[in-house]
């Protein structure tokens, strides 16, 4: 179909960036935002905050998570003493309502849990879902 004179055309991807206002990168998958939400109520995982992998939105990126045809990728810091194993299974599982299809499960790192008292001064800042405003 021929767009109207005037018109503004259209990206395939959407009026909001490559990824469309809801993270969704044209798939008809979850958003990242559902997907961080998601992961933020496990607790042997932390979404990776150094992780080049993430989701660039408006003016804003989730970081450590992917959503693309094949299906989602996260990438997440193991909460010790929960083994690698555990952490994937565990994302699996909270993900498994939201993206039924492949989920690619990346452990960038081990770090202590919050309420350990050898993480004092060694955990990032912020929330384990914070995203970055750019």
């Amino acid at each position: 179909m021929s767009q109207p004179t005037g018109a503004v055309p259209t990206r395939p991807d959407g009026p909001d960036g490559p990824d469309g206002p809801d993270g969704r990168n044209g798939t008809s998958g979850p958003g990242v935002d559902a997907i961080a939400d998601a992961l933020g109520g496990v607790p042997v995982v932390r979404l990776h905050q150094g992780s080049a992998a993430g989701t660039h939105l408006p003016g804003r990126r989730v970081h450590g998570v992917r959503v693309h045809d094949a299906g989602v990728e996260v990438h997440v810091a193991a909460v010790w003493p929960a083994t690698v194993a555990e952490a994937a299974d565990a994302v699996r599982a909270a993900l498994a309502p939201l993206a039924p299809g492949r989920v690619d499960v990346t452990i960038d790192d081990v770090v202590l849990d919050d309420d350990d008292p050898r993480s004092e001064g060694h955990r990032p800042e912020g929330p384990a879902t914070e995203v970055s405003h750019a």
